[in-house]
């Protein structure tokens, strides 16, 4: 899929909506496409038209809950959705669809399979498990608007997931406790690299935020995620090229806060 947005081609793997298959962000200078990548030049309309693989309709008000703009600063460009946020009920039926991937965010790393929801997503970890509970999801992506705004250089890619299901799969999910083996992680070439708390001011009845970041300490993601009541936000910032003006962690809170706002006035 190459996408105008931030400069930047996105990748996606050849072999159905895996781990491997999620849009990442590439590195522009060390990391390079792994054998089973492959670009996918499509436009907007033609990704809004992939069929929902959900199981079920979802509750309408998890996409009605989702952010719809944001902008990273009052000269930035205002970041909308390339293609309509939606929301999915789990399980999925059809495991090559790119119906997720085209509105979810994962990071390029990989490790045991505890670390799947912090290098991959929430979202990853439920579309894995094909006797999931009833969970629901609403998911989006947003990038910047160029086409008022003229300019690559200023917006901000980012997604966001609302996650809500039974206590045992959103108690699951709401465990921030980072697990051992996630300190050490690789991508495919090899390259090392961690997961890395980071420091977050309160939103929501609880939120947790951390980078991935590799060996040479380049930082490839950063994540939040935010819990109210039932339901889960989970906010993913890739590295992109040109990167926006500014600090990532300031806008991945300022994100986080805008979002847990709408999802609390939608759904609570």
């Amino acid at each position: 899929m190459r996408r105008t947005a931030v400069g930047a081609v996105l990748l996606v793997a050849s072999a159905g909506c895996g781990s491997q298959q999620a849009a990442t962000e590439a590195k522009p200078s060390s990391a390079s496409p792994s054998p089973e990548a492959r670009l996918e030049v499509s436009t907007p309309w033609e990704d809004a038209a992939v069929p929902n693989p959900g199981s079920g309709q979802a509750d309408p008000r998890l996409a009605a809950a989702l952010l719809d703009r944001f902008r990273p600063s009052p000269t930035a460009a205002v970041s909308v959705p390339e293609v309509p946020g939606a929301g999915v009920r789990m399980p999925v039926r059809d495991t090559r669809s790119r119906f997720l991937g085209l509105r979810q965010m994962s990071s390029p790393f990989h490790g045991e399979p505890a670390c799947t929801k912090w290098t991959s997503g929430m979202w990853m970890t439920l579309y894995d498990v094909s006797t999931t509970p009833p969970v629901q999801l609403g998911v989006t992506r947003l990038h910047p608007d160029l086409r008022r705004e003229g300019s690559s250089s200023a917006g901000l890619t980012f997604s966001e997931a609302i996650i809500t299901g039974p206590p045992q799969v959103v108690d699951g999910l709401a465990d921030d406790r980072l697990p051992p083996a996630c300190a050490r992680l690789s991508m495919r070439d090899g390259a090392p690299g961690r997961v890395e708390p980071l420091p977050v001011a309160p939103v929501g009845d609880r939120t947790w935020a951390y980078r991935i970041i590799d060996a040479k300490g380049y930082v490839w993601h950063w994540v939040q995620v935010v819990r109210f009541g039932a339901h889960l936000i989970e906010i993913r910032i890739p590295n992109q090229e040109p990167a926006p003006a500014g600090d990532m962690a300031h806008f991945l809170q300022r994100i986080a806060a805008q979002a847990h706002a709408k999802a609390a006035r939608t759904l609570t």
